[in-house]
């Protein structure tokens, strides 16, 4: 069986000026994904969404708009799933909610990050404090 999908990633980066947005298309299963970026941009926020982040005054309803937006104007169609990284507080509390409501794309959040090879930060749900494990 060769599967096929299409996956959006978001990331927001901590100058909060924009989101760096990547399509990928991914064929096959398991060890034999071949993925394929299909295209990516940088898409900044308007000013109102980029001036409001800044000064902790952005709506999380504002920013998951402009999330939404990026989806739309970049890949617009029928895709899989929307990986979406940012800060997990603040605007961006319920900015996975957003997109996925304004898209109709499942959309996942909330990555662990890895910090070294003994200590992993966890971060379970949006707006939650993170924790160390060694």
């Amino acid at each position: 069986m060769n599967a096929s999908r299409t996956i959006v990633g978001l990331s927001v980066g901590s100058g909060l000026e924009g989101v760096d947005a990547a399509v990928v298309h991914i064929s096959g299963t398991g060890l034999a994904m071949v993925p394929r970026i299909e295209k990516s941009q940088r898409i900044p926020f308007s000013c109102e969404v980029r001036d409001g982040l800044q000064l902790k005054l952005a709506s999380p309803r504002a920013v998951g708009e402009a999330l939404a937006n990026t989806v739309r104007k970049l890949a617009p169609g029928d895709h899989f799933a929307i990986g979406l990284m940012s800060p997990h507080a603040g605007a961006f509390s319920t900015a996975a909610e957003a997109v996925a409501d304004r898209t109709g794309i499942t959309t996942v959040a909330a990555f662990a990050v890895r910090l070294s090879s003994k200590k992993v930060a966890t971060r379970t749900l949006p707006g939650s404090i993170g924790k160390t494990n060694q």
